[in-house]
């Protein structure tokens, strides 16, 4: 595109040994886009050699017939942008748009629209429902998406209609949503243009641009819908009084827009509200459709343009109505295949029984499920099986449950389960009654008077129930004790083994009497009677008899002093004192020992007064009997300082220990500020200064354009996986949000023009300041810029920051989060775009810091047993002054 390139690009070109140079273009629509604007303002680089030849009166030869879009289309740039303009005749009787009554028409309204606060973009709500909804419309009528196309011209306004589209048409089509300076050099079939600007003060911004007029205009093949305020257009420019006037004469301009149903064109409607297309549900009209189906019902929707003869979209929901071969009913919908009949029916099947199965099964393969008795194999004995069984068959299924009955050697019958495959177990179990040898007769099991080893000999005793083996008998029987006593005991236990338990009352060696059992012993026995002793003290023993004799008794004795204390007798009688002291020293002071101790001649009474102090304070505490030394030395050592010791710690806070105290252990006290140090995220610890600064619990201070993490600070960010809006017109990243940019911040000048007509100081693709460094230099250089330099507005707080500036400050870190450089603000620096690798590869450190930290700092699950194990780990404190403060430094690096 020549008129795309720079005049010095063409120059360069033009040398002595060039011949022929053949320049194709077209200035009406694209410009020159050098990289500073400011040579486009005072040297006009926006100029190109091809539009200065043209304007300039050189020989130029015009393509003048075009080949896109309907020849109304063209009117509207005939002659407003170009002055001689053909149209070919294949652009004639174009099939007309569906659903409309007009190939070309410009909605009028007066809806404001909205600046975007955190841009210098604007949006219109009307306008974004408006389009949104027509576009539904469209597609209803059999429009394919890729036919229709939605610009704007600004990207507040694309993003609204985003949003608008996304809510109406959630699962929709992937239908198209450009600005008109993005959609240079492409077309479509169908166009809706939304032009945005509408407000009180006469603002249109770049709609006063000849060349941006005529890309919007021309971009539709055989549909061009437009809306926008065309009053306040025509008031406030040069172009769009002309477009009103082609529009006129075309009946296509007006504040509603007139649809009808393709099916029943006598149905009309007049749409000026976006909600009016509601009243289509299907793109028609409010009738039924009721269109006969090739199954024979009727189509339940209302009347839709899409699909009329009913064979791609339309599936019957009406419950089918055709039935098996026994007259039931099919279970699914009229549009899907009958399944097999599922209902329960009686089949006979070729034994002769009958069995319930689906209606739809096959007698032949069917299993008879009737239990028919049968003889097991084995066993012999009688169970059931299933009819379509073998032997073989059930027997694996179900073996036999009933009792054995085969006869042991002992003529019982065995009364285990039955057991064909194991050999019957050798011990009888039933109960038999047999007479013992003093004369006795007892209940046992078979087994034990019918040994294995000799049955067949012993069968007939055993029926006889005469005597066999040893068995004790444990008939109960009265039998007299050597100690005289009579008891119940067992007929085969001996009377020496037998303890007994008859209380009787025994004297014990002390003369005392004490009931116990018969059969124990002297030995074992201890006397609880009190004592009855004299002791040789004079006072009567008040032990229990079997303790040793003590004498328990307190007596009190007045001593010299005048005190009178007590003491337990038997001890010596020389006791000393034990109350306080009141005598009173040669200083004045009290005594400080116990009366029974001698006073000591030096006094212990610590007493505080002003001094110098090796350690530099003045305030000394000291014993008594040491004042008048400390009074006439020049320094005393620290152990006697009595101040707080101040000194500096690691941490910055001071030491709030005593200084004699620091002095004598020789390390400073613990720290007992709060610690306030501002963390990676830039929260502040809140833990005390003394203990380790832990992960951060506060809600996380990362987001994005999409939204916000909804984490908590310590914990690592979950990835964003919507897609990065980062983008301008030389380029857009492809990469989701979360990822690094696969595009590079653009170094290009914007192109956006201000509202005092000077060129923006921004950068390509970012959002445009609010300040002309040319309108007003002071500002520019209050905020350490020039003329020349170029500004960012931070999208947290709004401030606009030299460039240059922001660049060092993202340079110069790596693992804290930048703030804004002004002073009363301090926001941190998360959404700008133009800085979002930099700001994503921060987090990202400090992630990784996070996931170090957490692992480091958490104990491990699976061994915590409370948490208040992990609470206690968590507040160690550090006593060495050395080490305090921060012992996890990897978390700030």
């Amino acid at each position: 595109e020549a008129a795309e390139v720079l005049e010095s690009h063409i120059v360069t070109a033009l040398s002595s040994q060039c011949q022929h140079v053949i320049l194709i273009g077209d200035h009406k629509q694209l410009k020159p886009n050098p990289a500073v604007h400011r040579l486009c303002q005072k040297f006009n680089f926006d100029i190109s050699l091809f539009e200065r030849m043209v304007k300039n009166g050189l020989n130029c030869y015009q393509l003048d017939v075009q080949h896109r879009m309907r020849p109304e289309f063209a009117s509207l740039i005939v002659p407003a942008v170009y002055t001689q303009l053909s149209n070919h005749r294949s652009t004639e009787n174009r099939p007309n748009i569906l659903g409309v009554n007009h190939n070309l028409y410009f909605v009028n309204h007066n809806h404001h629209e909205e600046e975007l606060l955190e841009s210098v973009s604007h949006m219109n709500k009307y306008e974004a429902d408006y389009v949104v909804k027509f576009a539904k419309y469209l597609l209803q009528q059999g429009y394919q998406p890729e036919e229709i196309t939605i610009l704007a011209t600004y990207l507040g306004q694309v993003r609204q209609i985003q949003q608008v589209k996304d809510y109406i048409l959630p699962r929709g089509p992937d239908l198209r949503v450009s600005t008109v300076d993005d959609y240079q050099g492409e077309e479509n079939k169908i166009i809706i243009l939304s032009l945005v600007r509408s407000n009180n003060e006469g603002k249109i911004g770049f709609l006063k641009t000849e060349n941006r007029v005529c890309v919007a205009l021309s971009r539709a093949r055989d549909g061009l819908f437009i809306i926008g305020n065309m009053d306040m257009l025509a008031k406030n420019s040069q172009i769009w009084p002309k477009v009103k006037k082609r529009l006129l004469e075309h009946n296509a301009l007006g504040n509603s827009l007139t649809v009808h149903c393709h099916n029943h064109p006598q149905t009309v409607s007049m749409i000026t509200e976006a909600n009016t297309f509601d009243s289509r549900p299907e793109g028609g009209c409010k009738r039924m459709c009721e269109v006969v189906l090739q199954c024979g019902h009727p189509c339940k929707f209302h009347c839709h343009p899409r699909d009329p003869t009913h064979s791609d979209l339309y599936v019957c929901s009406t419950k089918c109505e055709r039935t098996c071969q026994r007259n039931h009913p099919c279970p699914e919908i009229c549009s899907k295949p009958c399944p097999p009949c599922g209902e329960l029916v009686e089949h006979q099947l070729r034994c002769g029984h009958t069995v319930k199965s689906a209606c739809s099964s096959d007698p032949l393969y069917l299993r008879c499920t009737t239990e028919v008795p049968y003889v097991m194999p084995g066993c012999g004995h009688e169970g059931t099986k299933y009819c379509w069984e073998t032997e073989k068959e059930a027997k694996q299924r179900k073996s036999c449950r009933k009792l054995c009955e085969k006869l042991l050697a002992c003529s019982h019958p065995c009364n285990l389960q039955c057991h064909d495959t194991v050999a019957c177990k050798t011990f009888c179990t039933v109960l038999v009654e047999k007479k013992l040898e003093c004369g006795h007769s007892m209940t046992t099991e078979c087994r034990n008077v019918f040994p294995v080893a000799s049955l067949q000999p012993q069968l007939m005793k055993v029926l006889e129930g005469g005597p066999i083996g040893d068995t004790p008998c444990l008939t109960e029987v009265e039998k007299t004790l050597p100690c005289g006593h009579v008891r119940q005991v067992k007929c085969s236990e001996s009377t020496d083994k037998v303890f007994c338990d008859e209380q009787v009352t025994k004297t014990l060696p002390c003369g005392h009497e004490l009931e116990t059992k018969c059969s124990e012993p002297l030995g074992n026995l201890v006397c609880e009677a009190p004592c009855t002793k004299e002791l040789p003290c004079g006072h009567q023993c008040r032990q229990i008899c079997w303790l040793w004799c003590t004498c328990v008794e307190i007596l009190e004795k007045k001593l010299s002093c005048g005190h009178v204390v007590k003491y337990p007798c038997g001890s010596q009688e020389n006791v000393t004192c034990d109350q306080p002291c009141e005598r009173v020293l040669t200083c004045g002071h009290k005594c400080s020992l116990l009366c029974g101790q001698s006073c000591d001649a030096e006094c212990k009474q610590l007493v505080q007064f002003v001094t110098k102090l090796q350690c530099g304070h003045d305030s000394v505490l000291v014993p008594c009997h040491l004042q008048k030394f400390a009074e006439n030395s020049n320094t005393l050592p620290v152990e006697y300082c009595q101040a707080v010791c101040g000194a500096p710690l690691s941490c910055g806070h001071r030491c709030p220990g005593r200084c004699r105290d620091c002095a004598h252990t020789g390390r400073h006290a613990d720290c007992d500020q709060p610690c306030h140090r501002i963390l990676p995220c830039s929260h502040r610890c809140t833990q005390m200064c003394k203990e380790e600064c832990p992960p951060c619990y506060q809600p996380c201070v990362y987001r994005c354009s999409h939204g916000r993490c909804n984490r908590v600070c310590g914990e690592p960010c979950s990835p964003c996986q919507k897609e990065c809006v980062c983008q301008c017109p030389h380029k857009r990243c492809t990469r989701p949000c979360f990822s690094n940019c696969s595009r590079k911040p653009c170094k290009r000048p914007c192109t956006k023009l201000q509202g005092c007509g000077h060129p923006c100081c921004g950068f390509c693709g970012e959002l445009c300041p609010a300040l002309c460094p040319q309108c007003d230099p002071q500002a520019a250089a209050a905020l350490g810029g020039g003329p020349d330099s170029r500004f960012v507005i931070l999208e947290d707080c709004g401030h606009i920051v030299e460039a240059t500036k922001l660049d060092s400050l993202f340079e110069n870190n790596s693992s804290l989060v930048v703030k804004c450089p002004e002073e009363s603000c301090q926001q941190i620096v998360v959404t700008t775009k133009r800085y979002k690798p930099q700001i994503k590869q921060i987090f990202i450190n400090i992630m990784n810091n996070k996931r170090r930290i957490r692992k480091e700092s958490m104990p491990d699950f699976r061994q915590e047993k409370t948490i208040h194990q992990y609470n206690q780990q968590r507040n160690r404190s550090f006593m060495d002054v050395n080490q305090s403060k921060y012992r996890n430094r990897n978390y700030y690096k």
